[in-house]
Parts: structure tokens; C-alpha cells; sequence
């Protein structure tokens, strides 16, 4: 299973509630760790895989992922690192049977594909708009039409997409202060993001700009470049700092 809407998630849960599941989630990312995260606190039996050599790779140093890990498997999620699926088989019950890239396999009830979100812009495809990976907005979040506005996880901003409910707040005040008549710019900056993982809470700052990540104390880690703070992750406890810690950037 692939879940890329509220229908597919609704899917997936109603092939698994009100039972224990062995479940098998492929990615490690912020999406497949925040399935990870609920399904294991539903009680089903989790594995997750992730190709990466640690969780949320596009996100976190290496260190701040190994807290995760280690508070996942804690909990009894089964995280493989560094490895793959290389194959499936059915069983005659009608359950999977999966073969690691570390010749490890896994037996369960359920797949799910947890390799990022894919922009639906077939609507706006239709409606003859540019469309690339996302629907183009421009700085407006105007669309190649200049009536038609459009915001969230399937716009493309300077040639990126933030399926992120911080940007889509952001982007919601730059469409109704340009629809009042005034000036308003979305510049398309990082913000923090909130992992709702509640077995291990994340806050992070995606740095724009490349340095080093240092850990800074116990539940923080701090991404410089050069003598610039450019981003942070924060674990646990530390996630309450958020906003606190967010003025601290340049």
C-alpha cells in the first residue's frame, strides 16, 4: 500500500484494526517513522526499513537519529538501517513474506511504501496550468493563471514543495494579503519542523545552507556554517525550546 491520501490511510487502517498486525513499513523518513510511531502505539508489530544508513536522512544528523532509533526499538519497533527490500513472496495464507538486502526476511500481513508524497496535480494538469514536479506558484502563489491561487502540499515554489502545515499557514497569509490589495512575498524559507513522533518528539530547523551539525546538549544539536547557526534538531524533552531556539538563527 502506497498512502498519499485521507482514502489510503483509511484503507490501510481498515485492514488492521481491531487486531494485531505484523506490519512492514519501507522508508525512514518523516512519513514512514510517523506511521512507525502510531501503528506501534495501536499495538500492531512494526518493522521499519530504510535504505539510509540512519532514520529521517533528509533531516537529521546521524546522532540525533540514533535517539529515535533507540527510543523505536525500545518500544519494539524493528528498525533495519543501511539495507532494503529485495524481494516479496506470497504465502498460501495470503501473507507476505520479505527478503532484506542483509538476507534477513520478514513475515506479515501488511505493506506499506512510506517513500515521500506525490503532488496530485492532475486537476490542475487538466486546467491547462504549468505544472513540474508540483502546480508552479510564483512568489504570490499565483499559478500560471494569475486568477487562480493555490497553496500546500502539491505547490511548487522556486522549485521546491513544503508539505508542511507551518508553509502552508505562511502561505495562506500571503494569498489573502495579496487578495486585500496589498504586498506580501512568500520567500519559501525552512521552518521548524514538528515530527509527531509522540514515542520520541522531533523539532527540527532543515538547514538551507551546508556546514556541521554539533551537539550542543542533551537533546540538541546545532548545524553551523562557518560561525552562522543555521539550523537545530531537538529530541525529547528539548522539543518544548522550539520557538525559543528558532530565534536564536541568523
Amino acid at each position: 500500500h502506497t498512502v498519499n491520501s485521507l482514502e489510503d490511510y483509511r484503507a490501510v487502517r481498515s485492514k488492521v484494526d481491531g487486531r494485531t498486525a505484523s506490519i512492514l513499513i519501507i522508508g525512514g523518513g518523516l512519513i514512514g517513522s510517523e506511521f512507525a510511531n502510531d501503528l506501534t502505539v495501536a499495538g500492531h508489530r512494526v518493522t521499519l526499513v530504510e535504505r539510509a544508513e540512519h532514520l529521517l536522512p533528509a533531516l537529521l544528523p546521524a546522532a540525533a537519529a540514533g535517539s529515535l532509533e533507540a527510543r523505536f526499538t525500545d518500544k519494539g519497533i524493528h528498525v533495519h538501517t543501511g539495507c532494503s527490500v529485495q524481494s516479496f513472496t506470497t504465502q498460501s495464507n495470503g501473507n507476505l513474506t520479505a527478503t532484506l538486502s542483509t538476507g534477513e526476511t520478514w513475515q506479515g500481513e501488511l505493506v506499506i511504501s512510506a517513500l515521500g508524497l506525490q503532488p496530485n496535480i492532475h486537476l490542475a494538469s487538466q486546467a491547462g496550468l504549468e505544472t513540474r514536479h508540483g502546480l508552479v506558484v510564483d512568489d504570490q502563489l499565483r499559478t500560471s493563471d494569475g486568477c487562480i491561487f493555490a497553496l500546500g502540499d502539491c505547490v511548487e515554489h522556486r522549485g521546491v514543495i513544503r508539505p508542511y502545515v507551518r508553509a502552508l499557514r505562511r502561505q495562506a497569509s500571503v494569498i489573502g494579503t495579496t487578495l486585500a490589495g496589498k504586498t506580501a512575498v512568500y520567500d519559501g524559507t525552512p521552518d521548524t519542523t514538528i515530527i509527531k513522533t509522540t514515542l520520541c518528539p522531533v523539532a527540527v530547523y532543515p538547514p538551507p545552507s551546508h556546514g556541521e551539525w554539533v551537539a550542543a546538549q542533551e537533546g540538541r544539536w546545532d548545524h553551523y556554517s562557518g560561525d552562522r547557526l543555521t539550523g537545530f534538531a531537538l529530541m525529547g524533552g528539548a522539543v518544548a525550546d522550539a520557538k525559543r531556539v528558532e530565534k536564536e538563527l541568523v
